[in-house]
């Protein structure tokens, strides 16, 4: 039992010392997108115009990075009256899709906030709220009740009139219970089932909920490998018409972006910022906009897959300093730009 201690706390000082040498190696993620290019996709803008291009018209998974297409059709929705963002939704609702210690403690984040906030009453709290808490605490119950909410044929609407490739986006709550409970469903018979799930939870039907084991990681892989997938190039381009708001109903486009802009920003370097990732225990997403503060308006979208454990640990660290960079420092972006293009 020692012995396994001892090697257990010398992996962990070992990670831990490897993470605080790559942190001070911005170029960590240049080399793993060069060294790995069929399991990376990047793409970035700046003022409409492509920078970087690396497989970026590959499908990878997206995790939660499909929230996005959830909070522009909710943002249309709203545009049209359709939907009233203060319009009530019991919490009750909520919890019928939240499947415990599947989602890093995000949907109780969430809850917690809401609650430091005063922002329940009556036990239910604004539908804007629930798209807030699906794109800044990434509650994975959340994004599934508006699936639901928001009508699949509405969502692949909004889909098909910003022209994304994209594999069909479905309730990924219920597609990890349906993959529990049947590991050889073909994508189609996944897809089908997560609907039939999806109805069944909106219903009430707590033993799925309750019955539900997290799977082995070989089902997770194949769970993670059926999500809906686009490309960088799609997303980044789309953060861009976020951002820029070219084809948007006017009202839409200030209304997805409101819920896109987070986390608090320093408005010495950014005048706007976007930002919605992803992951599972194989996929790390980032897609984002961003606005500096000499007016250049930038795009980015950044897709892994396939990876091991220690490889999305060590590129989670490194992320948010390799996309500064990017945006901000000229002498590091060319140096990308040559070290992906050489």
């Amino acid at each position: 039992m020692l012995v396994v201690l001892v090697i257990i706390v010398s992996a962990i000082v070992i990670i831990l010392l490897a993470l605080v040498y790559l942190k001070n190696d911005p170029h960590y993620i240049t080399r793993f997108i060069k060294e790995n290019p069929g399991r990376t996709s990047l793409y970035l803008t700046r003022n409409d115009q492509m920078i970087i291009a690396h497989n970026e018209n590959s499908l990878m998974p997206l995790a939660s990075t499909v929230k996005i297409i959830i909070a522009l059709e909710y943002a249309n929705q709203v545009s049209k009256n359709v939907i009233l963002k203060d319009e009530p939704v019991e919490l009750n609702e909520l919890s019928k899709f939240y499947l415990p210690n599947t989602d890093a403690g995000a949907h109780k984040g969430w809850l917690t906030e809401l609650e430091r906030k005063s922002l329940i009453q009556n036990n239910s709290i604004a539908i804007e709220d629930v798209v807030k808490g699906m794109i800044k605490f990434s509650s994975n119950a959340n994004a599934e009740y508006l699936i639901g909410r928001l009508g699949k044929e509405n969502i692949e609407s909004c889909v098909k009139n910003q022209d994304l490739s994209h594999t069909p986006i479905y309730p990924f709550v219920s597609s990890l219970i349906a993959c529990a409970n049947s590991p050889a469903l073909t994508d189609e018979e996944l897809i089908s089932e997560s609907w039939k799930i999806h109805e069944r939870l909106k219903s009430g039907d707590n033993d799925l909920l309750h019955s539900f084991k997290t799977p082995g990681l070989s089902v997770q892989k194949t769970w993670s490998d059926t999500l809906p997938a686009s490309t960088t190039r799609d997303y980044a381009v789309l953060m861009n018409t976020i951002n820029t708001a070219e084809p948007f109903d006017k009202n839409a486009f200030h209304h997805v972006k409101e819920i896109l802009s987070w986390p608090p920003i320093n408005k010495e370097i950014f005048s706007s910022f976007g930002i919605k990732g992803g992951s599972t225990a194989f996929v790390l997403t980032e897609a984002l906009y961003a606005t500096d503060a000499s007016g250049n308006k930038m795009a980015m979208a950044i897709f892994f897959n396939a990876l091991k454990d220690w490889e999305r640990i060590i590129l989670e660290w490194n992320l948010t300093r390799f996309e500064l960079k990017v945006l901000l420092d000229e002498k590091f972006r060319n140096v990308v730009i040559e070290k992906l293009t050489g």
